[in-house]
């Protein structure tokens, strides 16, 4: 339970920190100090919630398809990456030469998920339930070494923490699936927040199209992501 709190309060640090930043006002509803003293004494009078098992909408087939096929969790879309039968259309993908061939061929051969919530259809007016996940797509790396160096960095980072993270269909990006807290700022304002965070202090530029709450994650294969241990502590994979 300590380590919770401790967790909780760090999450409390980072958003007085990036505060400045995007001049969120959080000053007009308390001062610094109260704010940072208000929310410390709610998580240590406070159970953690060590049920949270966050949901979200599964589309199948590809893009074209706006109608969730299922609600799931981590741990399916986990089983999902490391799923042999993903692998020959992601090195096909891989070996296409032109980004607008690759864009066309994701966009008819990858199924999908909405992290951020469960969805009566992909739209962001049509979210039913929020999960507390953030999907932050980080593109572009130029290099094995380099992508190998950021996945170790996203992992370690004190603020938050990694639910989930991937290559990236093309194989040049990550997916960093983080957990977050909505009780002070929106999603798109967490999103905002924690693309400065990471750019500040890592140099490490996101895709900030992402903001959207219904922003779709293609599933690739991955024979080696990394998913939190409380997902996969007590089931055999």
């Amino acid at each position: 339970m300590l380590n919770c709190i401790l967790i909780q309060i760090l999450k409390i640090e980072l958003l007085l920190k990036i505060n400045d930043t995007l001049h969120l006002n959080l000053e007009t509803k308390l001062s610094d100090y109260k704010l940072r003293q208000t929310y410390i004494q709610k998580y240590l009078d406070m159970i953690p919630d060590t049920k949270w098992e966050p949901r979200f909408s599964y589309f199948s087939k590809n893009l074209y398809n706006l109608i969730p096929t299922k609600t799931i969790g981590l741990l399916q879309v986990y089983r999902m990456l490391t799923d042999i039968s993903r692998k020959h259309r992601t090195t096909h993908l891989r070996k296409l030469s032109s980004e607008k061939e690759q864009k066309e061929y994701k966009k008819k051969h990858f199924d999908y998920v909405t992290f951020s919530g469960v969805f009566t259809k992909r739209n962001n007016n049509a979210l039913q339930t929020h999960s507390k996940l953030l999907t932050i797509d980080i593109d572009d790396i130029p290099n094995t070494t380099e992508l190998t160096d950021i996945r170790k960095t996203l992992l370690k980072d004190p603020y938050f923490s990694s639910q989930l993270l991937f290559i990236s269909p093309g194989g040049n990006g990550l997916k960093w699936i983080i957990k977050i807290a909505l009780d002070e700022v929106s999603h798109t304002e967490y999103f905002q927040a924690v693309s400065n965070y990471i750019k500040q202090t890592y140099n490490i530029h996101i895709d900030t199209s992402g903001s959207d709450v219904c922003r779709a994650c293609l599933l690739p294969y991955d024979p080696n992501p990394f998913i939190h241990q409380k997902y996969i502590s007590d089931v055999k994979i």
